[in-house]
């Protein structure tokens, strides 16, 4: 979120009466898009390297890791919904009212960057993908996760080992 924060365009609007009611720039209209367009890479990305690293964990592959690292990927994304345009910065439409006096006619209003409920689904969508990718073409049925120390450590014990 931090990184998205720091790389997301922000929209700048054209305050047009004193009531607070602003117009967007003829240029700035895609600016939304650009904004949703940067946090679902960057939520692709984070879906895919913590795919990648919860298959390492070899002792934890399976359903229970799947499903929380999904439960926590759209629990992060859900907080960057939330808090990311907060923390990004900007005026909103009421705080232009409770300015003190009455706010300027063809000010510059500069809106924080916004994203959509749906791209809370990006990232645990791609993590979910990959996952069950990746132990779907494991040769193993049990995704090798006994497998730790090598397969010396699973071997059956001869007559002279017990």
């Amino acid at each position: 979120m931090g990184l998205w924060l720091l790389i997301a365009p922000r929209q700048q609007w054209v305050q047009y009466a004193r009531d607070g009611s602003a117009l967007v720039l003829p240029t700035e209209d895609v600016y939304r898009f650009t904004s949703i367009a940067i946090f679902s890479m960057l939520s692709i990305i984070i879906g895919v390297v913590l795919a990648v690293a919860a298959w390492q964990l070899r002792t934890a592959r399976g359903t229970t890791m799947l499903l929380a690292g999904a439960a926590g990927l759209a629990a992060g994304s859900a907080l960057a919904l939330w808090l990311g345009p907060v923390l990004a910065g900007g005026d909103y439409p009421w705080e232009l009212l409770a300015e003190q006096g009455r706010p300027a006619v063809d000010r510059l209003v500069t809106f924080p960057p916004t994203i959509s409920w749906i791209t809370v689904i990006i990232s645990p969508l791609s993590y979910v993908l990959l996952y069950t990718f990746m132990a779907t073409w494991h040769s193993d049925p049990e995704l090798a996760s006994r497998d730790v120390n090598g397969p010396e450590a699973n071997a059956p014990a001869g007559p002279d080992q017990r």
